[in-house]
């Protein structure tokens, strides 16, 4: 008799270890590319995707692409860790939904600074029924384009959203006091102003409407860059999103301690986590980041926060739609973001 049969002449069961690098092997050979896929589909700025993974027996990869980097609109690359953040999320969020502890290295590599995050996975559990709605959501997400309803959000919504936030980690500002409201609608005015004033963003900004990054059709998508490029929209445009910021009855603001790449990243998780949350109630939610892009605009922001919250690195708007709005813009594919 081996050591593989039992007294009662049956195989033994193999060793716990085995049976993990069993599983392991077999997920990377049929579910990291969909893991990654849902990864893919995480909220970005200016739809920009700035994102490679590496997919191998060890886990997944993840990678800035600075080829998708905003530099004028984004100089210190906080929106990009921001997306970065969202990317890492959903890829947590999904591997969650396949029963799979998901175990992340932030900047694991101090000799590569673009290795954002080494994920490896581990069979766990059988998913509960909140991670396959958080799974599901990943689909579901959008950005609320529109103005919201008048209908208020409920305390035990709010209560819910706020559990999204992990202790220690970045800090969720949820805010219905319509003072806060107003004047977060005349900082917006004031950013779009100074941002549509420099030619310099208005011409980053008009590339991607050309390039059809928004999923606008193309003649429309040419005329939106020319008067992108060559008009000073920024009255007209902050009007609107100062009316948008107006009808939303929640206010949200993602704050951290340090304004450091890892710090980002992790306010990026935390707002892709409330986005996803906020999607299983019914709620939508638009990110509002001009007023953070102007330095001392963003001062004025932060002075309306509690004073414990920290940096501002996401202000939100967040409320309901009379109908959901369900377009999605472009994604890469597949092929182009993974290797």
């Amino acid at each position: 008799m081996d050591g593989r049969e039992s007294l009662g002449g049956h195989p033994q069961e193999p060793p716990m270890p085995a049976v993990r690098s069993a599983l392991r092997e077999a997920l990377t050979r049929n579910q990291m590319e969909g893991l990654v896929r849902m990864a893919s589909l995480a909220p970005s700025t200016r739809n920009t995707q700035p994102w490679r993974f590496v997919v191998d027996a060890d886990g997944v990869r993840l990678y800035a692409d600075l080829t998708r980097w905003q530099r004028v609109a984004d100089p210190d690359r906080r929106e990009l860790y921001l997306s970065l953040g969202c990317a890492l999320e959903n890829l947590v969020t999904a591997a969650a939904h396949e029963g799979l502890v998901a175990h992340v290295e932030r900047f694991p590599s101090a000799g590569d600074p673009l290795l954002v995050a080494r994920v490896t996975f581990e069979p766990s559990h059988l998913p509960t029924a909140v991670e396959d709605d958080l799974a599901e959501a990943i689909a579901l997400r959008h950005t609320a384009h529109e103005a919201f309803d008048r209908r208020p959000v409920p305390p035990e919504a709010l209560a819910a959203l706020a559990r999204c936030a992990p202790p220690g980690g970045p800090t969720l500002v949820l805010t219905t006091d319509a003072a806060v409201r107003d004047a977060a609608e005349r900082l917006q005015l004031e950013a779009d102003a100074v941002l549509f004033g420099n030619p310099a963003w208005r011409r980053e900004l008009a590339m991607l409407v050309g390039e059809g990054v928004f999923g606008t059709p193309w003649l429309f998508a040419q005329l939106g860059r020319l008067a992108m490029a060559y008009l000073d929209l920024g009255g007209v445009a902050g009007k609107r999103d100062a009316a948008l910021i107006h009808s939303a009855p929640v206010l949200g603001v993602i704050c951290t301690k340090e304004a450091t790449p890892e710090a980002q990243v992790r306010a990026g998780e935390l707002l892709e986590r409330v986005w996803l949350r906020a999607t299983t109630l019914g709620l939508a939610l638009q990110p509002v980041s001009h007023a953070v892009q102007v330095p001392e605009i963003a001062a004025r922001l932060r002075a309306l926060l509690p004073p414990d919250a920290g940096i501002p690195q996401q202000p939100f708007r967040l409320g309901y739609l009379e109908a959901a709005e369900r377009e999605s813009p472009p994604r890469r594919p597949l092929e182009e973001i993974v290797r």
